[in-house]
C-alpha cells in the first residue's frame, strides 16, 4: 500500500484497529497488494449516488464471474446474519465500490451486482477470482429502519 522512496506523494500509511483487523481482511494483505480508496464527500457537495459510510460489515466471497458482452456479473455468498439488509435493487458496498444489487437468489444464499466497464477498470474487481474475499457495507438506512422498527415487532 505504499512506495518505500517516501518522497511525499507517492506513499501513505493507515493504521489498522483491531476492530478493522477482526471484521476485515485487510490483515492477510501483502505489500503491493491493491486497495480501493477514496475521499469522502464533502459536506457542501452535491450528492448523487448511495449512502455509504466507508465501514465495513463483514466480508463474503465471490461465487461468480461472468463476462455479460461490455459488462461483467459478480455473484457474491450472502453473508449469514447480513440478508435482511441486502435488497433487489438497493445499495451495497463491496470493498468500498458503491454497488446496486442486480439479483438476489434467497434459497441460493447469493446475490450479483452488475459492473460497467468503468467500474471494472478503475476498481480491485478486475483482480477478484471465485472464492477471494470481499468487504461488505450494508445499506445503513436499512439498519436504522430495523433497529427503529425493532420495539414494534
Amino acid at each position: 500500500m505504499g512506495d518505500s522512496k517516501r518522497d511525499g506523494n507517492a506513499w501513505f500509511e493507515v493504521f489498522l484497529a483491531a476492530e478493522t483487523v477482526d471484521k476485515t481482511y485487510l490483515g492477510e494483505l501483502a505489500v503491493g497488494d491493491t486497495v480501493n480508496i477514496e475521499r469522502a464527500l464533502a459536506a457542501d457537495g452535491r450528492f448523487d449516488g448511495h449512502v455509504v459510510q466507508g465501514h465495513v460489515d463483514t466480508v463474503t466471497t465471490v461465487t461468480e464471474i461472468e463476462r455479460v458482452g461490455d459488462d461483467w456479473r459478480f455473484g457474491f455468498r450472502l453473508p449469514d446474519g447480513y440478508g435482511q439488509y441486502i435488497v433487489d435493487k438497493g445499495s451495497i458496498c463491496l470493498d468500498g465500490i458503491s454497488l446496486t444489487v442486480a439479483d438476489i437468489d434467497r434459497a441460493d444464499g447469493t446475490f450479483s451486482v452488475a459492473i460497467i466497464p468503468t467500474t471494472y477498470e478503475l476498481t480491485t474487481l478486475q483482480e477478484k477470482s471465485v472464492g477471494d474475499p470481499v468487504h461488505i457495507e450494508v445499506d445503513v438506512i436499512a439498519k436504522y429502519v430495523e433497529r427503529m422498527l425493532d420495539g414494534y415487532q
